[in-house]
């Protein structure tokens, strides 16, 4: 029984870890995408890209290579193509709601444009609530958007 316990422990441990894989279809792909982000998390958003755009090819839908890309792009200094492809994940997964809040991050924070932010940030935290995934984050920023532009109510 103990040992029961303990492997599906184990197992619970190593999903997240291959989350990647498991939703991301195509060896291939998954593979240019783990890669990727490393990429990204070392700083080098150029070479994420292209990693990027390779697994985005490799799986047409792939909603993850769409948000990270978006990531990338900002990280470099594009707004317009962070949005192009978080508007392109969400497309192909809808309830995925990390990239609505990222997408409102960059119209907050590259574009300026509150309007576009708050309803960004008012889908994700719809979204997630859906899929019984508060995201604190979500109803943060709505919450100083409102606040900075004092709208009280």
């Amino acid at each position: 029984m103990k040992r029961t316990i303990l492997m599906i422990c184990a197992m619970a441990i190593m999903i997240p870890a291959s989350s990647a894989q498991a939703q991301i279809e195509n060896v291939e792909a998954a593979e240019a995408y783990n890669l990727a982000r490393t990429l990204y998390q070392e700083g080098k958003f150029d070479e994420a890209k292209e990693e990027l755009l390779k697994s985005a090819r490799l799986e047409p839908g792939n909603y993850m290579a769409c948000h990270l890309l978006g990531m990338t792009y900002e990280r470099l200094r594009q707004p317009d193509d962070a949005i192009a492809q978080f508007q392109a994940a969400v497309g192909f997964n809808p309830n995925y709601y990390r990239a609505f809040s990222a997408m409102a991050g960059v119209y907050l924070n590259h574009k300026n444009d509150l309007e576009n932010a708050l309803i960004n940030y008012i889908q994700a935290g719809n979204v997630s609530e859906t899929v019984g995934q508060p995201y604190w984050q979500a109803f943060y920023h709505q919450g100083k958007i409102h606040f900075d532009q004092q709208q009280w109510d």
